[in-house]
C-alpha cells in the first residue's frame, strides 16, 4: 500500500508481476484478455477476516463439474517423514522408519502420510531420474500398510522430475499405485510459465484424484 503523488492524500494498490523467464516482459497473451479476480479485504481486527471467507468462493465460478465432482477431496492433517528426521532414517531403515510414522498417524487420527524425498533415485551425470521407487524400498507395500491403517500417502517429487516424467504419466501412475497425493517441491519462481505450470498441474491431478501440496512455492493467492 503506498501513496499515490497525483492524487495527494489518496492511497493506491500497486502490483508487481514477475519477469518471464524468456524476457519477453511480464505476460504474453493474445487480446482481448481477461485477467482473475483481486480483491483486497479492509477490516479493523484480524477475526473480521474470517467474516469474508466466501468472497473468493462466490466470485469465482462453480467447480468443472460441480461440487460433486470433488467429493473425493479430503483435506487432513499429515505426518511427515523429513520433519522426525530430515528423512535420513528412511534410508538407513527403509520400511521399518516408514511404519512408525504411519502408525503415528493412524493413533492420532491423522488422514496421510507424506514420503519425503529419496523414494526414487538420484540422477546421475545429468540424466532424467525416473520415478519409481529406489532398489530395496517396498514403496507398495507402505501403500498397503497405511491404507490398512487408514491412512492415505502422499509422495514427494521435484517439479522438473515430474515435468521430465510426464505429468499426466506420472499421476496416471500414482493413481494406479493408491497413492493419496503428491508434494510439489522447489519451483521457486511466480512468473506467467510458472503460474500456467501449477495450473497444468492441478487440473491433472483432479483427473487422477490427487491432492496436491506446493513446496517452494509463491503464496497461493484464492487457489484452493
Amino acid at each position: 500500500l503506498s501513496v499515490d503523488s497525483r492524487s495527494g492524500d489518496r492511497t493506491s494498490l500497486c502490483a508487481r508481476l514477475t519477469p518471464r523467464v524468456d524476457k519477453f516482459g511480464l505476460v504474453v497473451r493474445d487480446a482481448p484478455a481477461e485477467s482473475p479476480w483481486r480483491v483486497t479485504a479492509f477490516v479493523d481486527t484480524a477475526v473480521e477476516l474470517t467474516e469474508l471467507g466466501d468472497v473468493l468462493r462466490n466470485l469465482n465460478p462453480p467447480p468443472e463439474g460441480g461440487e460433486d465432482a470433488f467429493d473425493w477431496v479430503k483435506p487432513g492433517v499429515c505426518s511427515w517423514d523429513w520433519w522426525a528426521d530430515s528423512n535420513h532414517a528412511l534410508t538407513l531403515e527403509g520400511e521399518a522408519f516408514e511404519k512408525r510414522l504411519i502408525d503415528l498417524a493412524a493413533d492420532m487420527g491423522w488422514r496421510y502420510h507424506l514420503i519425503d524425498g529419496g523414494w526414487y533415485g538420484r540422477p546421475v551425470n545429468g540424466e532424467t531420474v525416473v520415478l519409481e521407487p529406489r532398489s530395496g524400498l517396498d514403496l507398495a507395500g507402505l501403500i498397503a500398510f497405511a491404507r490398512a491403517k487408514g491412512v492415505g500417502i502422499f509422495l514427494w517429487t521435484h517439479w522438473r522430475t515430474l515435468d521430465s516424467n510426464g505429468i499426466e504419466e506420472t499421476f496416471a501412475k500414482f493413481e494406479r499405485w493408491g497413492v493419496s497425493g503428491v508434494k510439489i517441491d522447489f519451483m521457486n519462481r511466480a512468473d506467467q510459465e510458472m503460474v500456467q505450470w501449477y495450473e497444468k498441474v492441478v487440473r491433472s491431478a483432479a483427473r487422477h484424484h490427487l491432492l496436491v501440496n506446493y513446496h517452494g512455492a509463491f503464496k497461493p493467492t484464492g487457489t484452493e
